[in-house]
Formats: structure tokens, C-alpha cells, sequence
């Protein structure tokens, strides 16, 4: 299935729908006949000018599911069905670019919009990956705006002109969120690094909610996660003598014992509710990923716990060194499977770390076994290819055109799989 023109219409408009709402949140916030317009629009003909924006794009889950439906209906083995399994493998990670890109224009669109509100010594750029706004407090004197990392202390703009428009605020102290602490007492003072600053409420409740939001900020910060964070920190800090995380060893042994033939195991999504749950159970820790118990758990929530896990990780379990090279390689029809093998192997004995070959040989040789009862699971090793290719191996920029590579991607995975001992060395 052609679908590389559908893509790249899709990779132009989510590139200009980041604008578009940064336009949209900016005319809102200056230019109240505008603010008026889209209300208008939205009550006369149900028309929310964002939520408008974003039905193009979300089209894409659509097609996700009707390429899932053509695939249930067409025999496997066949090249018809390697063509609809690829060309959905393409809509599924190009599903995840575009959500995220979603998730990201979102914040970035809040960020500017306060951004815009402020005035500094010079330029500024609150904007930074993974930043997130947690909430803007309003004090007799100060102005002081939280976010998931750092927190900014302005001095609030003054009110001029008849339409009692505010001046920006004045950044006075921007710091990361670390070098700062709370004092509560009579008044409630803010340190940042170096400087103190009084903070005096309006009011007892926006008193305390500024210090519950900090406070569960700087929980977050520190809580020892296990969710996004790099393996090797995670098998340092857990001190397993196998190598392997527990969060992987604790959920794909109970799989392994009881789900090996759990029709469309790793394919069928599981519960998110249930699914985020465990996540928060698995990133406190402790007895409380101790506690989980599997058996009052869906299956497939399970699943999605392994597979969000490995996704998770700041860089792919393989490297990212290896994706240009195997793509490469996979591309080139001229090389045989042997040629195959021997170019992965290469590959992942020079990039992928020693921490990273432990756990890929304990996730394979798991694979393997679902594979192997693919008669009543119909997990091929083709099928589990789909699932765990983009799990395993991203590359540096994620983007609509390197969606296109997802079947090569997927390649180099199902040789793994079907050569776990000959490419993943001791």
C-alpha cells in the first residue's frame, strides 16, 4: 500500500499546526474581537477553531483501524498481508509522532502564552523539551509561576490606559526548581538560590496550593522513577544480580507462566485506567510494585506495562547508533539472510551497551517462546516484529518520513527474534 503522498501531507500540516495554535492561543490573549469571533463561532455553529485544527490529524487512528480490520480478514502468509501489516506498522508510528507532537504544541502553546505576559533584561525562552506548566500564583507583590522543573518570580506590570490593560511582569529571579525551598510561617518565603523573597497571599487557599504545587513538584523531581529513565541507572540502583529491571522480570515471568497462548498477546491494547495504575505502582516502588498482584490484572495491561517501559527509555534499548546502518541494510535487497545476521550482530557488539544485551536477551528469548506458540496465540514472529520495532529502535529525530522506515525496522527486530543466540552476543 502507497500511502508515503498521505504521509507527507500529514508530516506539512503538523508541522504548520504547531503555529497555528501558538497563532490562535496569541490573537486570543491580544485581540479580544478575535476571542469574541471564535466564542461566537463556537456557541452559533458548535465550531471550537482548536479542536477544528486538530481533526486532520487525528484522522490517523482511523486508518489504523481499518488496515487492522483488512489484516484480521486477509490469510496469513500471504504478500498481501506483509503489505497491509507494513503499511499499518507505518500509520501506528506515525500515530505516535503526530500524538506527540500534539501533546507538545499543546504546552507550547500555554508556555508562550505566558511567556508573552512577562518582560526580562533580555530575550527569553521558556519553551525547553520536556517542560510542562504546572500553574501561575498571583501574590500582593509578586507573580510567581511554577513549572515541572524550574519556577520564574516576576514583579507584577502595572495597569494603564482606559481599557486597564496590564504592562508584561518583570522577571526578577527565574531559577531550577532544585535550588529552591519554601519557609512556612507567619509569612511564607520563597529561597532561590542566593535570594529570598516574601510572598504575601491573597488569600489562605492560594496560599496553600502554591505550596502543595511545589512541594509535589519537587516529589516528582526526586522520586526514583523507573519510567524514562535511563537502564543502566535503574539496574545500578536496583542492584539485581541478573542484570535484568524488575519491572521487566516480575511482569514478562508471570506472562510467560500463565499467558503464552493468550490470543493476540502484545497486539491487544489493555486497560489504560488499569495500565496507569501499574505504571504508578512500578515507579513508587518499594512494596508498592511488591504488592502488585498480576493475577487480578488484565493480561494485556501487563503487556502494555512491558512495552510502555521500553518505550520510555531517553534512547532505544539498541542504540541509536544502530538505526541508520540496520535500516540500511534492510533496504538493500541484494543482501541474504545471512548477511543479515552477521551485519546485526556486528552492529550490536560496536553500539549496543553491555547493560542493554542483558535485557535484550532476556526479552527475546521470552519472544521466542510466544512465537513458538503462535498457532493459538497468532503471534508470528512477524506479528511480534510489528509490536516490538518500534519499542526497540527509534531514531535520534522521530519524525513522518522516518515513519516510513518502521517495516525495515521491523525487519531487523523479526530476524532477531527468529536469531536471538547467534546476534545477541554472551
Amino acid at each position: 500500500l502507497d500511502i508515503k503522498g498521505l504521509l507527507n501531507a500529514i508530516s506539512v500540516y503538523v508541522s504548520n499546526f504547531k503555529n497555528a495554535m501558538n497563532e490562535v492561543e496569541r490573537l486570543s490573549s491580544e485581540n479580544p474581537r478575535f476571542k469574541a469571533f471564535c466564542s461566537q463561532r463556537a456557541m452559533e455553529d458548535d465550531l471550537d477553531i482548536t479542536i477544528g485544527l486538530t481533526l486532520p490529524v487525528n484522522r490517523i487512528a482511523q486508518y489504523e483501524y481499518l488496515l487492522r480490520s483488512i489484516a484480521d480478514q486477509t490469510p496469513e502468509g500471504s504478500e498481501e498481508r506483509a503489505d497491509v501489516e507494513n503499511a499499518f506498522a507505518v500509520l501506528a508510528q506515525s500515530s505516535i509522532v503526530v500524538q506527540k507532537s500534539l501533546v507538545q504544541s499543546g504546552e507550547t502553546a500555554r508556555i508562550l502564552s505566558v511567556q508573552r505576559t512577562l518582560r526580562g533584561a533580555g530575550p527569553m525562552a521558556l519553551v525547553k523539551p520536556g517542560r510542562i506548566l504546572l500553574d501561575e500564583f498571583k501574590f500582593k507583590k509578586h507573580l510567581v509561576i511554577v513549572f515541572n522543573d524550574s519556577i520564574v518570580l516576576a514583579l507584577p506590570g502595572k495597569v494603564r490606559g482606559k481599557h486597564k490593560e496590564a504592562e508584561p511582569s518583570k522577571v526578577k529571579k527565574a531559577s531550577e526548581l532544585k535550588d529552591c525551598s519554601i519557609t512556612e510561617g507567619k509569612s511564607l518565603e520563597l529561597k532561590m538560590q542566593d535570594e529570598t523573597f516574601k510572598l504575601q497571599a491573597y488569600s489562605p487557599e492560594t496560599r496553600q496550593k502554591f505550596v502543595e504545587t511545589y512541594h509535589k513538584a519537587l516529589a516528582e523531581l526526586d522520586r526514583a522513577k523507573v519510567f524514562g529513565v535511563p537502564l543502566e541507572d535503574t539496574v545500578k540502583r536496583e542492584n539485581s544480580p541478573d542484570g535484568i529491571p524488575y519491572i521487566l522480570k516480575k511482569n514478562i515471568s508471570f506472562i510467560e507462566q500463565h499467558y503464552l497462548t493468550q490470543h493476540g498477546i502484545f497486539r491487544v491494547a489493555g486497560s489504560k485506567v488499569e495500565t496507569d495504575l501499574l505504571r504508578a505502582a512500578f515507579d513508587k516502588g518499594g512494596e508498592e510494585a511488591e504488592n502488585i498482584k498480576l493475577a487480578d490484572k488484565n493480561v494485556h495491561s501487563l503487556c502494555d506495562i512491558v512495552k510502555s517501559y521500553l518505550r520510555s527509555f531517553p534512547e532505544p534499548i539498541l542504540g541509536y547508533e544502530l538505526y541508520d546502518p540496520l535500516v540500511s541494510l534492510m533496504k538493500d535487497q541484494s543482501n541474504d539472510t545471512a548477511t543479515q545476521i552477521a551485519k546485526i550482530k556486528e552492529e550490536v557488539k560496536k553500539h549496543t551497551r553491555p547493560t542493554s544485551v542483558v535485557v535484550l536477551k532476556y526479552l527475546f528469548n521470552f519472544l521466542v517462546k510466544v512465537a513458538e506458540n503462535s498457532e493459538e496465540n497468532k503471534m508470528t514472529s512477524s506479528n511480534l516484529s510489528i509490536v516490538f520495532g518500534p519499542t526497540c529502535l527509534w531514531p535520534r529525530e522521530n519524525s513522518l518520513e522516518s515513519a516510513m522506515d518502521m517495516p525495515y525496522v521491523n525487519s531487523v527486530i523479526q530476524i532477531i527474534i527468529e536469531n536471538p543466540t547467534e546476534i545477541l552476543p554472551n
